[in-house]
């Protein structure tokens, strides 16, 4: 509990320390204090089973969704973590009857070294297993993303997923509602980018779209929201740290501490444009795609 305090404490501050942007950059030498999200996911990874259970179920039901076909296509929209496709590129070459089909998969992420390391680390495998293989890396963020990007061709049996990652699209630039007290009620306006990009993935005719996300509501313009719901949110993570971890202060623990308490500062301190956690519960309906439980939200085709 401590350490939660901590960090709350540390984002109220940043946001008093904000109204005065010179001095806030100053504090933060001109950006933001580096932290190694890719470590601290790692660890995350290792020591808690919730990607894990998420990597087995999204891999399960990829497999059951372009079964029989004989040119599949995957979009990876931010991913790019080698446990998930390795074990997947796996499977393909096993379920195919007429031996392994044509696979492709499409990474979109900024992180060009990542992808680099994954199209490696993938290419060598489908190597090992004698099956076609593509990698595409998109060099972009989701709200860049086009349909050009992705190098979609006829015949392609496509597939989507999502980790923790489409979120961001909910972000909306509230500043100026909220400065003028435009927005005094705690109702989450529709966000007009992800009904985009919904819109988008339905032109595609994906067999599914499988998307992991937190439950929790970050999106309110309202900072006293925003603060209870990720105080209630992120005490259950902190408890499954201090479980995994006890009550010694490993460097593994501090880097996936520092993680999320990067995430608090941006959900406390952040507005508008600047939360990148915005959370909310991301419907399919309004854009055509139809929401089936299969333990992350699977969203296939009406």
């Amino acid at each position: 509990m401590q350490r939660l305090s901590a960090r709350f404490a540390s984002a109220l501050a940043a946001r008093l320390v904000k109204r005065w942007p010179g001095l806030y950059k100053a504090l933060n030498n001109g950006g933001p204090v580096s932290c190694d999200v890719d470590r601290a996911r790692s660890v995350f990874s290792r020591a808690l089973p919730c990607l894990s259970f998420a990597y087995a179920v999204i891999n399960r039901t990829l497999i059951q969704a372009v079964s029989g076909e004989r040119e599949i296509h995957v979009i990876d929209l931010g991913s790019g973590d080698p446990k998930l496709w390795v074990p997947y590129i796996r499977a393909v070459a096993d379920n195919g009857s007429d031996g392994p089909p044509c696979l492709k998969i499409t990474c979109v992420s900024r992180n060009k070294e990542a992808q680099e390391s994954l199209g490696a680390r993938l290419v060598k495998e489908a190597e090992s297993l004698k099956m076609s293989f593509q990698f595409n890396p998109v060099n972009a963020g989701l709200r860049e993303l086009t349909l050009d990007m992705l190098q979609i061709k006829t015949g392609e049996a496509l597939a989507l997923t999502s980790i923790l990652g489409l979120h961001v699209l909910l972000a909306e630039d509230d500043r100026v509602d909220a400065h003028f007290g435009l927005r005094r009620s705690n109702e989450v306006k529709e966000c007009k980018r992800m009904n985009e990009f919904l819109e988008m993935v339905k032109s595609i005719g994906p067999k599914a779209m499988l998307l992991v996300e937190q439950e929790s509501n970050h999106n309110s313009s309202r900072l006293v929201d925003r603060f209870v719901e990720g105080l209630h949110f992120y005490s259950a993570l902190f408890d499954s740290v201090d479980a995994a971890f006890g009550g010694l202060s490993r460097p593994d623990r501090t880097v996936l501490e520092e993680m999320l308490g990067k995430e608090i500062e941006n959900i406390v301190a952040g507005e508008g444009m600047e939360r990148r956690q915005d959370m909310k519960g991301i419907q399919c309906g309004p854009s055509g795609l139809q929401e089936r439980a299969s333990g992350p939200s699977v969203c296939g085709m009406k």
